[in-house]
Formats: C-alpha cells, structure tokens, sequence
C-alpha cells in the first residue's frame, strides 16, 4: 500500500516537473529551430519633456543691471523615442520619424539597418540574450522663447525571425526566416507639447552703487546684459521694440514687410520688429516626379527616388509594388563572419565572392 502510495506521488511530482520544464523551454529556453520572433510589448513613442512647463524668471534693478535670473525646471533638450521588447532570435528594422517646433526629423522612407536580436554562434546551434529591447531615436535642441512647442511621431518596428535549418553533412547553419514567419510589424504614432514661459519683472530702485559716481554694482552673482552700459539711474528708456532698452545696440523698428530673398522668392514675413525677425520664405516651385505613374508634385524630379545601394541600384519610394524590406535585404552589404575570411558582398552584384562559394567551411553572413 505504502509502495502504491509512492508511486503515485512520484507520477505527481515527475508531471509538475515536465510542465515547468516545458514552459522553460518555451520561455527561456527557446528552440533555435523554432522560426519565432515576437513583441513581448509593443512599440511605444515618448518625449522626455512631454507635459513639462519651464519658466525663465528675471529680476532687474531699474537702471538695467540684472539682480537675480534663473530657470524653474531646468532647460532640457526634447528627445523623442520609440522602443519595444522582443522574445526569440532575429533581426529587427525600424521607421521612424516626425518633427520637433515644425522641424522634420527622422526618416519616413529609409529604414534602419538590421539591428540583431540576440546572439549566436555561426557555425553551432547556440544562441543566448532570448530577451531584448529595441529602439530608436531623435532629438532637437531647446529653445528659450517663450510659446508652447509641439512634437508628434509615427514608427513601426519589422521583425525577421532567425533560426538553425539543420542539414547533412555540414550539420546546419543560421538562416533568416522566409515573409511567411514574419509577425506584423508593431507601429505606433502620437505626439504632444511642452511651454516655456517668460516672468521678468523690474524692480523699482537703481542697482546697489549707482549713485556713487563709479558706476552701478550689480550683486553678488549677477551679470549686466551683454554690451549694456547701465545708466546711474531712473528708468531705462525703451526701443520700439518694447524688448530691449536703448543701451542694447541693433536695428529695433517696425518693418511693414520684408525684402529680403531666397531663391524660392522673396520674405513672406509682415507687422514684425527688426530685432527678433526670422524669414519665411516661399515653398519650392513643385514639379512632376521622375516615375511616370506617380501624379504627385515634388520639388525636384528625383525627389521620390531612394539610392541606397551601394551597387548603384534605385527605387522610387512612391511605387507601391516595391516592398521596401525585401529590396534593403537584396541590396544590403553582407559581410563574411566565417573567419579569416571577412570579405562582402551584396545579393543584388553577384552575390557570394568565388573563393568563399569554394571553399569546405561555408561563408555565413548576417
């Protein structure tokens, strides 16, 4: 009864054990056989300063010279970011792009180059780092104005699984899965703000020192503006501007227009000071595209054509029946990983180089 009893227990414990070893090996473990590439999250976009409110506070005493000046949230540069984790082994590509205060950034037509996921061994079924996460990003530079600033971005994150194809006599070797075995790619798009504000105020007495006859002292720690000659006291008399005080060189009228010229045509900008004018100028004259079935206007003729083959070979961005994927993987430079060997090649220029193809241990290339 008692040997029963055991037994039973046994059967017990020796099924709990195979039902975590499986789900380790599923998990963890991962067959490398297995064509298995998936989002363990997916792809996420965030700006570091999202939502975030920085105001630059002034005091001045009244004959210019600055008393006290500082930041609350100190300024930062935005930086926009996609990321996602990944489970398996494999490569991943991403596109991503959008703009930052109206300024394009990113890349909305070319992907990244082939980011692994995970590490192998070329010639042996190895792999480890089951886990990753990938990302990219881009940044811009923090503008003090104030105004509210905007930034938006869209992404998508491709996956191509890789695995170990077995064969005789070599014994195998590392292989890209075909379209098939690919997941949908992970996209993500949003965008959102951040404010800078401006608090300056002046003080109603002159500078410590301004009625000595030696010139005003500015306090410990504070700075006279730039090619500012502080008077001895009373308030500072203004440009136009309402900005600068007449110690502050610089053209600080009123311009109806703007004549000045690019070579898209002259300055759009109207009712504006001359001290804080930036031109705007005309958009590019549009012209037909250099493929004859897109009917949409560019600048140049070539602008929807990609160059990135190093072969010389193109494609335009605007045909529909290119999959871009698969043109990049034709046309990307493979480079040897065998070793002694480290010579490259592309799919799209003759392929694998003579003496690699003859050679016993094969050339194995990402």
């Amino acid at each position: 009864m008692f040997r029963r009893q055991r037994i039973s227990l046994f059967i017990i414990v020796l099924g709990v054990l195979i039902a975590i070893g499986t789900g380790l090996k599923a998990h963890f473990i991962h067959d490398v056989s297995n064509k298995d590439l998936s989002f363990s999250s997916s792809p996420a976009i965030s700006c570091n300063i999202d939502g975030y409110t920085f105001t630059h506070t002034r005091e001045t005493y009244s004959d210019g010279v600055i008393y006290t000046d500082g930041w609350w949230r100190n300024p930062l540069a935005p930086k926009v970011e996609i990321e996602a984790s990944t489970h398996g082994f494999g490569w991943a590509t991403i596109l991503f792009y959008g703009n930052i205060d109206g300024q394009g950034k990113g890349d909305a037509v070319n992907a990244s180059s082939p980011e692994q996921l995970g590490s192998w061994n070329a010639l042996l079924p190895f792999a480890a780092g089951i886990d990753n996460t990938v990302g990219t990003y881009f940044g811009g530079s923090f503008n003090r104005s104030p105004k509210t600033y905007s930034w938006n971005a869209s992404g998508s994150i491709k996956l191509v699984p890789a695995y170990w194809q077995w064969s005789f006599p070599s014994g195998g070797e590392w292989l890209e899965a075909s379209d098939i075995w690919h997941p949908e790619p992970g996209t993500a798009s949003t965008g959102g703000n951040w404010t800078v504000n401006k608090n300056w105020t002046t003080l109603r007495r002159s500078s410590p020192g301004s009625g000595s006859g030696s010139g005003s002292t500015p306090p410990s720690g504070s700075t006279p503006p730039s090619g500012s000659n502080p008077p001895t006291g009373g308030t500072p008399s203004m440009h136009p501007c309402n900005v600068h005080n007449t110690t502050v060189s610089g053209d600080h009228s009123y311009q109806a227009s703007c004549s000045s010229s690019n070579a898209n045509g002259t300055c759009t900008g109207t009712g504006f000071y001359a001290c804080s004018h930036s031109h705007s100028y005309p958009a590019p004259p549009t012209v037909s595209c250099g493929r004859s079935a897109c009917t949409g206007s560019v600048s140049s003729a070539d602008e929807h054509l990609s160059r990135p083959c190093a072969a010389g070979h193109t494609y335009y961005t605007c045909n529909p029946n290119v999959n871009v994927s698969q043109w990049q993987n034709r046309h990307r430079v493979r480079t040897c990983r065998r070793s002694g060997c480290g010579q490259s090649w592309q799919n799209c220029n003759g392929g694998k180089p003579a003496s690699c193809l003859a050679s016993t241990n094969r050339c194995w290339a990402r």
